[in-house]
C-alpha cells in the first residue's frame, strides 16, 4: 500500500492561503490533458444540492464507489463519536481532478508540478469561502475497505479523517488504464 504521510493541513498554511484566496472567484482547476478544462463529472452530484447552514450546498456522490467512501469515512466518524461529513459537489470536483491529474501526470502529491495545493483546487472549484482545507490520497489500493483502512492506519491520515472542525468532504476516485486506482478525500470547512 502506497499512502503519502504528509497533510496539508497546518494552521500556518491555511491562513496564508485564505489571505490570498478569499472569495468563491477562484481560477479555472488546469487540464491534465492541455484542454482549458476537464470535466470529472457533472459537478451536480445526484440531486444537484440542497441548502445548508453554510454557504455550500449540500450534495452527493456521483458514483457508487465515490458514495461507498462516503459511507465508509461516515462510518468510521460516527463509531469515534463525532458528526457525518456533509457532502460537497464542489470538493468532489476537485477532488475527482486531483485523483486523474496525478495519475495523468505521473505525480503523487498534495502539490501539483505548478506548486497548487489542496486549497488552490477548492477555490478553483467553487468551495465556498474555505477556512479550513485538508486532503488525504492513496493509490494503488484496490477498494474502498482497503484504502479506507489505510488511511485509518496512518496517523496524518486518521487525523484528518477524526477532525472535528471538519464539516464538508468530496471525494475523488480514478482507475487508469493499467487497473491502478487513486483515491482522494478532500476535506473543509466554509467561514460562517
Amino acid at each position: 500500500m502506497r499512502c503519502l504521510d504528509r497533510i496539508v493541513l497546518a494552521a500556518g498554511l491555511v491562513g496564508l492561503w485564505w489571505a490570498s484566496l478569499t472569495g468563491c472567484t477562484g481560477f479555472d482547476l488546469p487540464s491534465s490533458d492541455g484542454s482549458d478544462w476537464w470535466d470529472p463529472g457533472d459537478g451536480g452530484g445526484a440531486g444537484g444540492g440542497v441548502e445548508s447552514d453554510y454557504c455550500e450546498l449540500i450534495g452527493a456522490a456521483d458514483t457508487a464507489i465515490q458514495q461507498s467512501m462516503l459511507q465508509a469515512l461516515n462510518g468510521y466518524r460516527v463509531a469515534s463519536g463525532l458528526d457525518e461529513l456533509l457532502y460537497s459537489d464542489t470538493l468532489e470536483e476537485a477532488a475527482a481532478f486531483q485523483a486523474r491529474d496525478m495519475y495523468a501526470r505521473g505525480f503523487f502529491d498534495h502539490t501539483n508540478p505548478e506548486g497548487e495545493g489542496p486549497m488552490d483546487r477548492a477555490v478553483a472549484a467553487g468551495f465556498c469561502s474555505p477556512r479550513l482545507v485538508g486532503e488525504n490520497i492513496a493509490y494503488g489500493q484496490q477498494s474502498v475497505s482497503e484504502v479506507q483502512a489505510g488511511w485509518q492506519n496512518s496517523p496524518g491520515h486518521n487525523a484528518n479523517m477524526l477532525r472535528p472542525d471538519f464539516v464538508f468532504v468530496g471525494m475523488g476516485h480514478y482507475a487508469a488504464p493499467s487497473g491502478t486506482q487513486y483515491w482522494v478525500q478532500l476535506f473543509g470547512t466554509p467561514f460562517e
